[in-house]
């Protein structure tokens, strides 16, 4: 801890002197918080002690200066309006944060998500990278959605197919990516339209013109990445939702792509739907594993070759 203040206090490396503050902030907040919850009385409803523990946060922390220049456009955040990368960055740092002040956050995303992109060009002269600050909007709702209700309502709405369909694509790679995440929050009905969807999804992107062959690819990587987080996050042996996630399987396994297809086509799009198809199909139950290959080799036979010399390769036993 002492050296981290030191850090903090050292006026050189700005970036650095952020990051200290930032981890004495943190622990400082995870240490009153645990001083809180000791004198707390247990028989109080969960309503009761969302709202203690949201309004709990003291007004000179890092937490809340951040919080209030996200909620209030006008209020200046270490001498200076929030631009869009910081606007990202604070972000990105709340996500992170244990609990947030009982501020209007449903609006304020709302109002986040219409600013435009930008790029940010670093001090040491790196590669321009764009800021993704609706990808931090969605990490960040997703991050607090149990203790704010309004933003489970934002990503009920996001999530929406109809909704989901109009984002960009590289908000729509994240949400995939997510799937876990939100089936921690989700309900069971809703989660079960999310699966639905996911699944009408992957049937229509194929034959949907919009995208190109490299952004399908991608989408369908990151689809493969979300069902996997959510093998990991449920039991396979009783969940409601393994049939959904089976079925979503089974039709990304369909449009895997075949190599001896396309010999001039950049293969690096169907190594890596190939890989994470194996590492998904690592995490399934084996009996249903085994039938669906067996279904699979009278269909697709070819796609079912080149699995098996995916997995050869891989620790799959």
């Amino acid at each position: 801890m002492q050296e981290i203040f030191l850090i903090a206090q050292n006026t050189k490396d700005r970036q650095l002197q952020h990051y200290a503050a930032w981890a004495i902030s943190i622990l400082r907040t995870y240490m009153r918080s645990g001083e809180s919850s000791s004198l707390s009385n247990e028989n109080q409803s969960d309503d009761s002690d969302r709202n203690s523990i949201s309004h709990n946060v003291p007004e000179h922390t890092m937490v809340m200066k951040l919080a209030q220049g996200l909620t209030n456009p006008s209020f200046p955040l270490a001498g200076s309006p929030l631009n869009i990368g910081t606007m990202a960055s604070a972000l990105r740092c709340l996500s992170h944060a244990p609990r947030l002040p009982n501020l209007d956050w449903g609006a304020t995303i709302r109002r986040l998500m219409k600013q435009e992109t930008q790029t940010d060009v670093t001090q040491s002269g790196d590669v321009p990278k764009e800021i993704t600050l609706r990808e931090e909007c969605f990490k960040f709702s997703l991050a607090h959605a149990s203790e704010f209700d309004e933003l489970l309502a934002f990503l009920d709405e996001l999530s929406e197919l109809s909704r989901f369909k109009a984002l960009e694509e590289s908000l729509q790679s994240c949400l995939l990516c997510h799937l876990g995440g939100l089936m921690r929050i989700f309900s069971g009905s809703r989660m079960n339209k999310l699966f639905d969807d996911v699944s009408c999804f992957v049937v229509s992107l194929s034959s949907d013109q919009t995208y190109s062959c490299d952004q399908k690819s991608s989408l369908r990587v990151s689809c493969w990445k979300g069902l996997s987080q959510c093998l990991e996050e449920t039991s396979l042996e009783s969940s409601e939702y393994v049939t959904k996630i089976e079925k979503c399987i089974e039709l990304l396994f369909a449009v895997l792509p075949v190599a001896s297809q396309s010999p001039r086509a950049d293969q690096m799009g169907s190594v890596k739907e190939w890989s994470e198809a194996v590492t998904c199909l690592q995490k399934s139950h084996r009996d249903w594993l085994y039938k669906f290959l067996q279904v699979c080799n009278l269909l697709h036979a070819s796609l079912v070759c080149q699995f098996v010399s995916y997995v050869s390769s891989s620790s799959f036993n």
